[in-house]
């Protein structure tokens, strides 16, 4: 399983908050075109992201989709508890 997290800011921006943040996964950078955030449901095309996860095959397809808001509470640990369920071996 490969975590991976998608911002709008520039590559460096993306990696202090990943750093300060204490993640242990890749922290992307859509591009101008915002390929990624609309690819996945996440580019509102007004100049903002909604808050997303959403957890893929090895295809690529949409496994799992949740909507995180501004208030993400249980959100990681549900979307961990889930990937055990899917994923463990």
């Amino acid at each position: 399983m490969t975590i991976i997290a998608v911002g709008s800011d520039a590559p460096e921006v993306n990696q202090r908050w990943a750093v300060r943040e204490g993640f242990a996964f890749d922290v992307w950078t859509d591009d101008a075109a915002h390929t990624l955030g609309t690819t996945y449901g996440a580019w509102d095309g007004t100049g903002h992201y909604a808050r997303i996860t959403r957890l893929l095959g090895p295809d690529g397809a949409v496994v799992l989709e949740y909507d995180v808001g501004f208030g993400v509470g249980t959100h990681p640990q549900d979307v961990l508890d889930d990937c055990r369920k899917l994923y463990a071996k």
